[in-house]
């Protein structure tokens, strides 16, 4: 663990303090230039059809945060200890990536876009820059949540239990706490240990006293980051996820120290109409040789392609947007 503090890390997930502050088993590994972070499990490898798990193994997984470097040979060393090793979001055009791909064991896992905003000068250059539709939106969107409720936000970049459960309150209501993701209260120590470091800022919208959505966003040197957001169900019509993001594009673009906004893995409309640079990423799952983690592979295989198969057609309708749409309602019933 000595190595850690001079390992160049890509994200503030990754730090010893932060990463420590998260329940599980840690591994660090260096070799040269090369390093990796993350914790092992006995977890459940899911594979889903949308949003539906059709397999789910137990098995002994390393779920990395993050690789530096050529890893492939500190990988294949960790391999003979775990059955799965999965990556976060890797750049295609990265060593890390290329280094990694011989050891792949999940063909059909999508490769997409990831969106960024190179932060324009001022906040009416970044609306400028958008075409006369989406201004037009944004300025309807938060005018209409004005009007309906008793907006007020809050910059948070300090911990309190208040903040823990302002956040959990609305966290509760999501799918993603369905799926088993997004803020719970098993993450309030790394919050707290985020914002102790300034690696966290949490933008969180009020209706008078009631909190009703937030955006939680990390701050690693030049870059904030969307991580976690959340609102309550009644209050979609009035769009408060873009309703935050235009203060925390805002807030980001008045502040000296920050160069890009990351939208973070994933593909959503929104992102796209705010963005203005990407590149092409994707996650691997490396297996290790055993009988346990093959029949694994082999079987994830066979889903992961048919899925691939349903969602290049869904893709080419224009109906993927419309069904992940309603599980997400379905999730919220």
């Amino acid at each position: 663990m000595r190595d850690w503090p001079h390992v160049d890390w890509h994200t503030e997930q990754a730090e010893q303090p932060l990463f420590l502050a998260e329940p599980g088993e840690a591994v660090l590994r260096t070799a040269g230039d090369a390093a990796l972070v993350g914790r092992i499990a006995e977890r459940r490898l899911e594979s889903r059809i949308g949003y539906l798990r059709v397999y789910a193994p137990r098995l002994r997984v390393l779920r990395l945060v993050d690789v530096v470097g050529d890893a492939a040979a500190i990988v294949r060393d960790v391999l003979h200890d775990v059955d799965v090793a999965t990556t976060p979001a890797l750049r295609v055009d990265s060593v890390e990536y290329r280094s990694l791909l011989p050891l792949n064991g999940d063909p059909f896992t999508p490769t997409w876009e990831r969106r960024l905003l190179v932060l324009p000068e001022t906040w009416d250059a970044f609306l400028a820059s958008r075409s006369r539709k989406i201004r037009a939106g944004v300025r309807y969107d938060m005018k209409r949540l004005e009007d309906a409720i008793d907006a007020r936000v809050r910059v948070i970049d300090a911990w309190s239990d208040d903040v823990v459960e302002a956040l959990d309150s609305i966290a509760r209501t999501t799918y993603q706490r369905r799926l088993g993701a997004g803020f719970s209260r098993e993450r309030a120590d790394a919050l707290r240990v985020a914002f102790e470091h300034g690696w966290a800022r949490v933008y969180l919208l009020d209706d008078g006293e009631r909190p009703v959505a937030f955006w939680w966003c990390g701050v690693y040197r030049d870059t904030i980051r969307l991580n976690t957001t959340g609102y309550l169900p009644e209050y979609a019509r009035h769009r408060p996820g873009i309703y935050l993001l235009m203060h925390v594009i805002r807030d980001a673009i008045a502040d000296p120290a920050l160069r890009v906004l990351d939208f973070g893995p994933g593909r959503s409309d929104y992102k796209l109409h705010f963005s203005n640079e990407s590149y092409l990423e994707r996650n691997l799952v490396l297996y290790a040789s055993t009988f346990r983690a093959q029949r694994a592979r082999m079987v994830r295989t066979t889903i992961a392609g048919a899925a691939y198969g349903a969602r290049r057609v869904l893709d080419a309708t224009g109906a993927t947007q419309r069904i992940k749409t309603a599980w997400r309602r379905r999730l919220r019933a």
